[in-house]
């Protein structure tokens, strides 16, 4: 709206459309953000220097649209280049104002201007607002827009209802959520390897009901699917997903858990979303902290795969268990799969590998792995030269 209002008042004035140059790229953009942050006021700041507006006029809306800024910097840069090329600033509203940098009168006017809009942001805004919305999330437990809701969530928009301003399950994203943690545990827990399961087949959230408010479905960051729906596209959104403690109950307010003025951990829900085990097993290998903000020690070692590649991976990796020792799945001997089993004996490492079934000192170990004990096993080897 502003922009268009501030086109009609130059015509108004007599400006021709022809010699009306917009810099509106910097819409949505803070004032508070230096020139070469906002494209189009670094390029105002190029055509002034370059002459291209002498004895001209910069049209803005309020002061404050030009800047917010908290060190004074800029907004003096500005005036001087105003003041160099005989630049005049018009604001139109709530009243028209000229500045005329050549007044020193009218400069320290712009100047109070400029500084009242950054202390704006210092007393309102991050005095008074955004300590309010930080209540409102952790006292009251209401969304406060605290960053985008959980996947799987929803706001309530309505103002009639008990849950005003909260967020609330939509049961159709829960359960492909839930699918994500079920596919994590099938995997083995190996995030990579969920990940390009992911790209191959991906797990599809259905489009909003038509009963959302729309605003939950343009607060959705999830990437849009060719043949409809939503998809995560990245690996960081899968395991922000998978390590969220809303699933359990728990909701995190800037990275901290709500907690009661005793210290206690609220439960937002009085039953978990998620099964506590199957959130457990993904939270316990892809959080770096618990619940507490303790580190967690004692990760399992990370595996990584090629994305481009179009290798098989077997369909029991990391499902093979062995009470003789860790089982190591690897694909050898042409794309047959082959078995390691790993064993402290006599104080040292030693690793016995299962071939395919077919040859006869494969079958004999297997026996020998299978009935008799490790030593014994270790003795017969030894003798066969296996």
């Amino acid at each position: 709206m502003q922009t268009e209002d501030m086109i009609d008042w130059a015509i108004k004035q007599g400006w021709e459309r022809a010699i009306l140059f917009e810099y509106f790229a910097d819409l949505g953009l803070s004032g508070t953000l230096r020139p070469d942050q906002r494209p189009d006021m670094l390029r105002l700041f190029d055509d002034i220097d370059a002459g291209r507006f002498d004895h001209g006029t910069v049209i803005c809306w309020q002061e404050n649209r030009l800047f917010r800024d908290e060190t004074q910097i800029y907004y003096n840069q500005f005036i001087e280049k105003c003041k160099a090329h005989d630049v005049v600033v018009v604001a139109v509203s709530p009243y028209l104002m000229i500045y005329d940098f050549q007044d020193e009168f009218l400069t320290e006017m712009f100047r109070w201007k400029c500084k009242e809009s950054a202390d704006f942001i210092k007393r309102h805004i991050k005095g008074w607002m955004l300590p309010a919305r930080h209540r409102a999330a952790w006292h009251d437990g209401q969304w406060a827009g605290l960053g985008d809701p959980p996947t799987g969530f929803i706001v309530d928009f309505d103002a009639d209802s008990p849950t005003y301003k909260r967020l609330i399950p939509y049961c159709p994203h829960i359960e492909k959520v839930k699918e994500h943690f079920q596919l994590y545990m099938e995997l083995g827990g190996d995030i990579s390897l969920t990940y390009r399961r992911l790209r191959e087949s991906p797990i599809i959230f259905p489009e909003f009901e038509a009963w959302v408010d729309p605003r939950n479905a343009n607060r959705f960051k999830m990437s849009r699917y060719p043949g409809g729906g939503y998809f995560p596209k990245g690996k960081d959104t899968i395991v922000s997903m998978l390590t969220n403690p809303i699933y359990i109950g728990y909701r995190s307010v800037e990275g901290v858990i709500r907690r009661t003025s005793k210290g206690e951990k609220i439960i937002e829900f009085e039953e978990p979303l998620i099964e506590r085990d199957l959130f457990d097993f993904a939270y316990y290998r892809l959080a770096k902290t618990d619940f507490d903000g303790n580190p967690i020690g004692n990760k399992r070692p990370r595996r990584f795969f090629q994305q481009n590649s179009k290798s098989e991976y077997g369909l029991l990796k990391f499902r093979i268990t062995s009470t003789q020792g860790e089982v190591r799945t690897q694909v050898k001997h042409h794309q047959e799969q082959a078995h390691t089993i790993s064993k402290r004996w006599r104080g040292n490492t030693l690793s016995i590998t299962l071939l395919p079934t077919r040859s006869y000192r494969a079958r004999n170990l297997t026996r020998w792995l299978s009935t008799g004990s490790w030593n014994t096993c270790m003795r017969s080897a030894k003798t066969r030269r296996i």
